[in-house]
């Protein structure tokens, strides 16, 4: 973040997962769709490629299921999440991953999402 020392800078993931749960509790599907994908992106950079690859297909699997279309930077961070993954999982275990996320229910994602583990 410009303008932030690197210390004072906010945990990423802990910032999404923190966007997502409000938006969640708001009721706002496409602000959850959107922060899922940011999440995934965030956990990519850090190396936990497994789980952001499930996410990525869950974050699919809502836009399908709700009919929410893609809007604003999403395709970007949901394309760039999917790229380093696949860059650090391969191909065939991405595509895994990403099935797995796909046959998670909506609360299901949003309970991966938002936990810590």
């Amino acid at each position: 973040m410009a303008g932030v020392a690197p210390a004072e800078q906010p945990d990423r993931t802990a910032v999404h997962r923190e966007a997502l749960a409000a938006a969640d509790r708001a009721g706002k599907v496409a602000a959850v769709i959107d922060a899922t994908e940011a999440l995934a992106d965030a956990l990519a950079d850090e190396g936990a490629y497994d789980r952001a690859a499930v996410l990525l297909g869950g974050a699919e699997a809502m836009r399908a299921d709700t009919g929410t279309g893609e809007g604003g930077t999403a395709p970007l961070v949901g394309d760039r999440a999917r790229a380093v993954a696949e860059e650090a999982l391969g191909e065939v275990r991405l595509a895994e991953r990403l099935a797995e996320g796909r046959r998670l229910s909506y609360a299901e994602v949003v309970a991966l999402a938002v936990g810590t583990d």
